[in-house]
Formats: C-alpha cells, sequence, structure tokens
C-alpha cells in the first residue's frame, strides 16, 4: 500500500509538472510578439536659431527588449548621434536601416541627438514629423523643451496639458509635459483666444462661442485644438489644426476622435492601430492616408453584423496594448474567419486587400479538398477557381493570363478575370458584379456563380468546422 501511494505521488508531480510546463509554453507563445516591446520615457531639448532646430532625446528604457530596435529619423534629420550612458555609440546602419545597438542590461538610457532645417514664415511654424520613431517602442510619457532665440514675438504650444512659458531678456524658455508619444509644435505670431476646460484647450483668432459636455470626453486625456486658417489642416491624437469655418459639431466629432485613440496605447510602428480603433468605435473618418484605407477596408470588406461586432470586441479593449496580431484574433472572433490583415499592414508600406479565410476544410462529396481555399472578400463569399475545376473533374485552360476557358458536358465557359462579364456557349452575359476576381494572386469565383453554372451545392456546416461542396 505504501508503494502505491509512493507511485501514485510520483506520477502525480510528473503529471502537475507537465501541465504547469505547457501552460507556461504557451503564455510564453502567446506574449512572443509583446516581448519585441519596450515602454520608455523621454525628453527632448529643442535650440531654436534662425532656421536650424538641434535636438536632443533623452530615452529612458523602462521594461522590454532594447537591444535593437530599428529607429526611424525625419526625412530632413542630419548629423544624428545615438551615445550611451558609458559614452559608446550605440547608432548603426543595416541593409539601410538605422538600428540602435543598445549593451546595457536592464534599465538604460541613451542620448540622441540630430538636428532640422525647418523655415518660419512670417513669424508662424507647424513644426510636424520632428521627432525620430523608435519603431518597437511605447512612449509613456514626453517631455519637450524649448529654447526660443530667433522668434521672440511668437508663441510655442504642444499637445499636451502641462505648459509653461518663460521669458528672458534674450531667450524664451517652453515646457510641455504629457502622456503618449511626441506632439507637434505649433509657432504661432499675433493676438489669439484661448478656450479651455479639463480635458481640451482651445485657440481660435474668433471670440468663441463652444460650450463642451465634459461627460462626453475622456478626462483622462487631453486635446489641444488650434482654429486658424494660416495652417494646413493636420488631425493626430493630441493636436488638431482645423480651418475657421468648422462646424460645432465636426469640431466635437474630431476632438472625441483624439481623446478616444488616448485610452490605448502601441507602438511607434502600430500607433496607426490607434487612429483606427478610434475610427470604428466613433463611426469617423480621420487620420492617416493608411488608416483611412484601412477603415475603407473594412467597411467595404465586412458586413454590417460584422462590423458591429469587431466594434463591440474593441470597445471592450480598451486600456490595452494595441497590437496587429491582437486585433486579426479580435477580427476573426467577430467573423469565424482567419485574418492576418492588421498584422501585415503593420509591417509593410503598400496597401494590402482585406481577405479573410475559412479555417474550415472544405469538402467535395465528403472527401477533403486541400487546395481549395474559401474566403470572404468585400462582403463576398469566393472560392479558389482553378483548384475547384480539377477537384471536380472540369477541364480548363488558361487561354491568356486573365481567360480561363472551360469545358463540362456540352457547355463550354469563358470567364475574363476582373471583367464584369462571361461567356456560355458563345454567348455573352453582361452581369453587375465580376462573377471571377484576382484577390491575393490567386483567381477566385463567387460560390453565388459556382453553385448557378456548375450545378454545386456550397453550404457551411452549423459547427463551422466543414465547408461541404456536393454536385446536385
Amino acid at each position: 500500500m505504501k508503494r502505491f501511494l509512493l507511485l501514485f505521488t510520483f506520477v502525480m508531480v510528473i503529471a502537475i509538472a507537465g501541465i504547469i510546463f505547457f501552460q507556461w509554453n504557451g503564455f510564453l507563445s502567446g506574449n512572443a510578439e509583446a516581448s519585441n516591446i519596450s515602454e520608455v520615457n523621454q525628453s527632448f531639448t529643442i535650440e531654436h536659431t534662425g532656421k536650424e532646430f538641434f535636438i536632443t532625446q533623452e530615452v529612458d528604457f523602462k521594461s522590454g527588449n532594447q537591444k535593437n530596435m530599428t529607429i526611424e529619423w525625419p526625412e530632413d534629420a542630419k548629423n544624428f548621434k545615438c551615445i550611451e550612458d558609458s559614452g559608446e555609440s550605440c547608432l548603426s546602419k543595416e541593409n539601410g536601416e538605422f538600428i540602435l545597438k543598445i549593451n546595457s542590461e536592464g534599465d538604460s538610457d541613451v542620448t540622441i541627438s540630430y538636428t532640422l532645417e525647418r523655415q518660419t514664415s512670417e513669424g508662424n511654424l507647424h513644426l510636424k514629423e520632428w521627432y525620430p520613431a523608435l519603431l518597437t517602442a511605447i512612449p509613456l510619457e514626453t517631455t519637450i523643451n524649448i529654447v526660443e532665440k530667433t522668434v521672440r514675438e511668437g508663441t510655442w504650444i504642444s499637445g499636451y496639458k502641462e505648459s509653461k512659458h518663460k521669458e528672458m531678456h534674450f531667450i524664451d524658455y517652453y515646457s510641455f509635459t504629457g502622456s503618449g508619444p511626441p506632439s507637434d509644435l505649433l509657432l504661432f505670431s499675433g493676438e489669439i483666444n484661448l478656450f479651455e476646460n479639463g480635458s481640451t484647450r482651445i485657440y481660435s483668432k474668433e471670440n468663441l462661442d463652444l460650450t463642451i459636455n465634459e461627460n462626453r470626453l475622456n478626462s483622462e486625456g487631453f486635446v489641444t485644438v488650434v482654429i486658424d486658417d494660416r495652417f494646413p489642416v493636420s488631425e493626430t491624437e493630441n493636436f488638431l489644426i482645423v480651418n475657421g469655418d468648422v462646424s460645432r459639431t465636426s469640431l466635437l466629432k474630431k476632438m472625441d476622435w483624439a481623446l478616444e485613440q488616448q485610452k490605448d496605447s502601441a507602438s511607434y510602428q502600430e500607433s496607426w492601430l490607434e487612429e483606427l480603433k478610434a475610427n470604428i468605435i466613433l463611426s469617423s473618418s480621420y487620420g492617416s492616408a493608411k488608416t483611412m484605407n484601412a477603415y475603407h477596408d473594412l467597411k467595404t470588406g465586412l458586413t454590417e453584423t460584422q462590423l458591429d461586432s469587431f466594434r463591440q470586441l474593441l470597445l471592450n479593449e480598451n486600456g490595452h496594448m494595441l497590437q496587429g496580431g491582437q486585433l486579426d484574433v479580435l477580427l476573426k472572433q467577430a467573423t469565424n474567419l482567419n485574418s492576418s490583415y492588421f498584422k501585415e499592414t503593420s509591417n509593410r508600406t503598400e496597401d494590402i486587400p482585406l481577405i479573410l479565410k475559412a479555417h474550415q476544410t472544405v469538402f467535395l462529396n465528403d472527401k477533403p479538398l486541400m487546395d481549395v481555399d474559401l474566403i470572404q472578400y468585400k462582403q463576398q463569399e469566393l472560392i479558389s477557381l482553378p483548384e475547384l475545376l480539377q477537384a471536380i473533374g472540369i477541364k480548363y485552360d488558361f487561354l491568356q493570363n486573365d481567360v480561363i476557358y472551360a469545358l463540362k458536358g456540352g457547355s463550354s465557359y469563358r470567364f475574363f478575370v476582373d471583367e464584369d462579364y462571361f461567356i456560355l456557349n458563345e454567348e455573352n452575359y453582361g452581369l453587375l458584379t465580376k462573377p471571377v476576381q484576382k484577390i491575393g494572386g490567386a483567381v477566385f469565383m463567387e460560390v453565388e456563380w459556382l453553385e448557378k453554372l456548375f450545378g454545386l451545392d456550397i453550404e457551411r456546416s452549423n459547427s463551422n468546422e466543414e465547408i461541404q461542396i456536393s454536385e446536385t
């Protein structure tokens, strides 16, 4: 009996250890993407003389893996350097990219310096895209100090709530502090009116008659708005520049959009996801070209039900670090279709189509088809056409790159890729849609037309584990 108890105890220990190992291994795997992200506090000192800006950036790495980090400089940056606390250079260039290589263990600090040339116009300047982006860093707190030696009659403002200005005999000092990434900066001349409440600071040349319900805004965030026709319209999460003819409704929507972004955090590389999430939640259309393209893809690519479900899942994620892979998981939950759209878009500069792929196995008369895919594209379900024709025994050939000729029984078909017509038995059929499309490098046909033209019955099972195709 004693031997049995010892054996039983030993087996249980092994079993528990195995469970803990696999759970921990899964945890590490699930957080592999997050492990490359570093949280940082940073402080900038900007010395402005004439048209030259000499900028020094102190970066305090608080967490994460910062040993090799890609840095993207402002387009007109020059004389850039990076020095560790030890005095060693931490800047290198590999395959055309600048990399910070940091040798220090644990918490570490580096000093980055560079120069910019920007020309003021009648004492005015919108200083944007002025700071280097550490692509895999999440900025927590940012301080910007400005030493103004040239434009003494102007005033610098930022998107941050905390703002100080000290005027000396020959130099003006400004200091701005806030959460998140560096703010745009604006140097303007002349008189300007100020309206301010707990979460908003608005500058305008006209007197403002604007009442804001504080409950409708995110009191934890802060946004600066400049209403002035001297500057181009600009939209970021903490700084908005709008034209003088902006309506009250439009202004409040933009402020809500800016403040909504501040509920989450993201790395420099994926900061566009904050804009996109705010657009989805508020049904707005603001932000960068990348954000607007993605928002358009979601609006046209998802059904209303799918988009509403995705919106609700995003609302439940407030306060989290946004990453492309995370949003792909939420999109799968909303659509029951696999997605790599957000992760791929974050890592590429060119636009990619929103393609949702069924994770179910496709069966033909209960036989699995390994090479046949079902996707959703622009709210339509499509199946990879050449692979399916081969699977069901229909002879076909590509007459040209974009023309498919097929024979079934006594019928002949000509399908023209990305055209709104096809030819059946030498008779032309014009359509309102494109039944055959090239999507992501492969050729697909709408499920509806496959069923009509080839006598197929295509059904997704209730368990969402398989797609059954049968010939009728």
